[in-house]
């Protein structure tokens, strides 16, 4: 199998460190390239959210798909708008993930 973005060799066959997005296979340093949504390639402006890389308009809440700009509130690395942000927090923290605020986060942009 080879990595879909630069099609070096990939995957348990080829060694070395990698990540799948649907049925695609990643070098690590090649899936950092691309938005963490959409899975397209970063071509240049991008925005790191939790750790991750998004086209800015890739980064939507995840419930009410409003667009999202400046202080975004993630839960897990998902984000949300502010209204939002508190529901997913009360659910996280009712099944019983929430350990200690911990997955809970409000982020600027990080413009790249």
């Amino acid at each position: 199998m080879s990595c879909a973005a630069c099609g070096e060799p990939c995957g348990p066959d080829g060694g070395g460190t990698y990540l799948t997005l649907g049925d695609e296979l990643y070098h690590s340093k090649c899936y950092d390239k691309r938005c963490h949504k959409c899975g397209e390639k970063l071509e240049s402006a991008f925005v790191t959210l939790a750790g991750h890389s998004w086209h800015a308009a890739c980064v939507r809440c995840a419930t009410c798909d409003a667009a999202l700009s400046g202080s975004i509130k993630h839960v897990d690395g998902t984000p949300y708008c502010d209204e939002h942000a508190q529901e997913a927090r009360m659910k996280e923290a009712l099944s019983g993930g929430d350990r200690g605020g911990s997955a809970f986060a409000d982020e600027q942009f990080a413009k790249r």
